[in-house]
């Protein structure tokens, strides 16, 4: 009788083949559903690049896409714990299912931007599936999740509004101060003719990457940092205003030097290092607000401080800046 059950107990356990069958199954579908369509999320990046007429300003725009996207791949690949996982928890789950959907629906209807929603979704149940490296929480690598929702475009109609919005609030700010430097000039539908020359603000914004590219650093840069998801708001506001500091600093720049040096900063090598001094300026005013950021939305003191307990609407706000919190407590 005992050898009747132990057989029956050998039979009914799971091999351990099967169990290698199953993780490296899961390996394949993770794999293949983050990069197998990854042509496909870089494709508008592309695109834009190739709007590019100058071929070193070509070369600088790839360069330092590359460079962030490959910084970000191996932040969130140093803070995985190598251990691959099944969706479990109901995000994971959610994200799972809407990424499978999506590519089902791009297939069907051909649609590139259902395709780049559905990477995004799978990548998303990814990141929500599997934990850090170092806490060994599930979940906390979902606030890399903003930095790849940045690769999905808007849809076109919408996009065009906020571009038109966004050169006009450019060209007026860049027209106040060409007057306050008091060079000559007639602004013609966010063009500026000038005596010996014309500058376009369509011109500059097609050869120069600065918008796209600081919104999906200063979500790296929030990630990198580990501030609370709830403030991202803010940082990307942020990041616009800095951007369009940058780009006007860039566009005065240009009519300046064109205008009373004969130096043409708008294509070649010049444009270049213009660009990358400008991008440089950006992130390191976006730095410089992080830290402001941080003043304004600091946490109340933890239990135990000379202010007393604490009530709920501020239980609630610590809750909100929880890893602000928790980093402030660790130095005291």
């Amino acid at each position: 009788m005992n050898l009747i059950n132990s057989v029956l107990q050998e039979s009914s356990a799971p091999a351990p083949d099967s169990k290698l069958k199953c993780e490296r199954l899961l390996q394949v579908v993770w794999i293949a559903g983050l990069v197998g369509p990854l042509p496909l999320v870089l494709s508008p990046i592309g695109a834009d690049l190739q709007r590019i007429q100058s071929w070193p300003v070509y070369v600088f725009g790839s360069l330092i896409w590359c460079a962030a996207l490959l910084a970000f791949a191996a932040m969130v690949f140093s803070r995985w714990n190598r251990v691959t996982c099944f969706p479990g928890s109901w995000a994971s789950r959610i994200l799972f299912v809407a990424g499978i959907l999506s590519y089902s629906l791009s297939v069907i209807t051909g649609s590139l931007w259902i395709a780049i929603a559905g990477w995004t979704f799978h990548a998303g149940a990814w990141l929500a599936t599997h934990a850090g490296s170092k806490d060994n929480e599930y979940g906390k690598l979902l606030i890399h999740w903003p930095a790849l929702c940045m690769l999905l475009q808007l849809p076109s109609l919408l996009e065009t509004k906020l571009v038109l919005a966004y050169m006009q609030l450019l060209s007026v700010v860049t027209a106040s101060f060409f007057d306050v430097t008091g060079i000559p000039f007639r602004n013609d539908n966010h063009t500026f003719e000038f005596t010996q020359t014309t500058l376009s603000i369509d011109e500059v914004l097609v050869n120069s990457q600065t918008i796209a590219w600081m919104l999906f650093v200063s979500c790296t840069l929030v990630a990198w940092l580990r501030r609370p998801l709830v403030l991202l708001p803010m940082y990307l506001v942020v990041a616009l205003f800095w951007t369009l500091g940058a780009q006007l600093v860039q566009l005065v720049v240009i009519g300046l030097a064109c205008e009373r040096y004969q130096l043409e900063f708008a294509a070649g090598w010049l444009s270049i290092l213009l660009t990358a001094m400008t991008l440089l300026l950006a992130v390191g005013l976006f730095l410089s607000s992080d830290r402001l950021l941080q003043i304004l939305f600091m946490p109340l003191p933890l239990e135990g401080s000379s202010r007393g307990p604490l009530n709920p609407i501020n239980r609630g706000w610590n809750w909100l800046l929880l890893p602000l919190a928790v980093k402030r407590s660790a130095r005291t």
